[in-house]
């Protein structure tokens, strides 16, 4: 039997909410990490032609795009109540334009034009912000205790990972079936993609409640971001999120070119991939505890370290070193989710310094601002990264010279280690501790407390 929760404090959630509550990140995930990982290698490919820097751009004017819509999406679902809540409806809604758009940009016909590339990626991303920004905020409303929320990013985390699985299986699978190439592996992934999403969808729907509160925020989105910005903990948050952030999208951006050109295994990525985003999963539990050790902040310090080592060593791989690439790749993995679960736990924690302070409930215009940053970050990393090395003459669709290939992998290996560094020390004496969050949380608990005790004396001298 587990213990019975403290005065003050809400029983601890049970698995299967946990569980049903994260399952729609299954198919976000299935279809971010195609758009991440083989995006670019598809549309320049010899099939479809475009340039490498120009690809690099597109990306970045959709994420841009993705920001901008944010706090939109972000104050619409902090301010609409439905009889099914303030969360849920934007999951339905951006479900079947989701779809729609990972048919059409994963599965481009011969000769695409860069405009097409365009349309579909902007109508994905706004699909996508539908459904991700409302789930996230919907995360952080489920608990309000500081380990609860870790379990809860803990479990969008796993399903997360194997959503990441399932895009790396399903091609591993295709591939022993005779389905090969980019272009293939893609059609596969998107009726996957298609499959998965109204399944995972409806289910918490109809099983997990939507606990929104009732403190609505009267003010406008682009004050309320202003005031946001000025909560010193989630500004220091959000800079040391979106620096990692950057770091990590020049590996995932860059690892089918690095496979093909420098280990020179065009057919590895699958395997490379599972074992990397197999080790992520089996790290979760590993880092959650770890927090609950030593403290968020401190953990997700540690996870910055696993993650980079493996990297710098890999330098001096070369073609044929597919092994060893694939056991650094996986021992890199181990440290894949707390990248993201340690941050978006924290996250909910400095919520509440907002709430505690305004008396208003604005996590969803927390969300944005967060999805702002972070695919803003994306954005810059996605045309760096590609615009550096077509600068230094890498083409994907010839056989590079040396200066090409060390650009490659120098962007590769070594540059998200900068960016995680940098991350490191904006993070490392991050001032929301458990001690810290827990009278945070008692004064919230005693300021509900006193609002319930008015109403019902209200109620009381009404009833008179």
């Amino acid at each position: 039997m587990s213990a019975p929760a403290e005065a003050g404090q809400q029983a601890p959630l049970k698995r299967s909410t946990l569980a049903f509550y994260g399952l729609p990140a299954l198919p976000i995930s299935a279809a971010g990490v195609p758009i991440a990982v083989y995006l670019a290698p598809l549309y320049t490919s010899k099939e479809i032609g475009l340039n490498l820097a120009l690809v690099g751009a597109i990306i970045m004017l959709s994420r841009i795009w993705d920001g901008v819509s944010d706090p939109m999406i972000g104050r619409l679902s902090d301010t609409i109540v439905t009889r099914f809540g303030r969360r849920k409806p934007w999951l339905l809604a951006g479900t079947p334009l989701t779809m729609i758009a990972v048919y059409y940009l994963f599965i481009p016909p011969d000769g695409a034009s860069w405009l097409y590339f365009l349309v579909w990626i902007v109508l994905f991303y706004t699909g996508w912000t539908m459904v991700t920004l409302p789930f996230g905020a919907w995360g952080a409303e489920i608990s309000p205790e500081y380990a609860e929320r870790s379990r809860v990013a803990g479990a969008r985390e796993a399903w997360s990972l194997v959503g990441t699985l399932v895009s790396v299986i399903v091609p591993g699978v295709a591939f022993f079936l005779g389905v090969t190439g980019i272009q293939n592996t893609m059609i596969v992934l998107a009726w996957a993609v298609i499959v998965l999403f109204p399944l995972c969808i409806i289910i918490p729907i109809m099983t997990v409640a939507d606990r929104a509160s009732s403190n609505r925020s009267n003010q406008d989105w682009k004050r309320g971001l202003r005031i946001i910005w000025h909560n010193g903990p989630f500004k220091r948050l959000l800079i040391a999120f979106a620096v990692q952030g950057m770091g990590r999208q020049f590996v995932a951006i860059l690892f089918v070119l690095y496979t093909i050109h420098v280990i020179k295994a065009p057919d590895a990525p699958p395997l490379v991939l599972a074992g990397y985003f197999g080790a992520g999963i089996v790290g979760i539990p590993l880092w959650v505890k770890l927090s609950n050790l030593i403290g968020k902040h401190r953990a997700w310090l540690v996870s910055m370290f696993v993650f980079n080592i493996p990297l710098v060593c890999a330098l001096p791989l070369g073609a044929g070193d597919i092994v060893p690439f694939t056991i650094l790749a996986t021992i890199a993995g181990l440290s894949v989710a707390a990248g993201t679960v340690l941050p978006l736990a924290m996250k909910a924690d400095v919520i509440d310094i907002d709430t505690l302070r305004s008396k208003e409930q604005r996590t969803g215009l927390f969300f944005a601002l967060w999805g702002i940053a972070d695919k803003l970050s994306i954005a810059v990393a996605a045309f760096l990264a590609l615009s550096i090395l077509a600068a230094f003459g890498f083409d994907p669709k010839i056989d590079n010279g040396p200066n090409a290939l060390l650009a490659l992998s120098v962007c590769f290996l070594l540059l998200p280690s900068l960016f995680s560094i940098g991350a490191a020390i904006l993070i490392w004496n991050y001032p929301i501790t458990s001690e810290r969050h827990r009278r945070i949380r008692d004064r919230l608990q005693r300021r509900r407390q006193k609002v319930q005790m008015g109403s019902m004396a209200s109620g009381e001298r009404s009833s008179l």
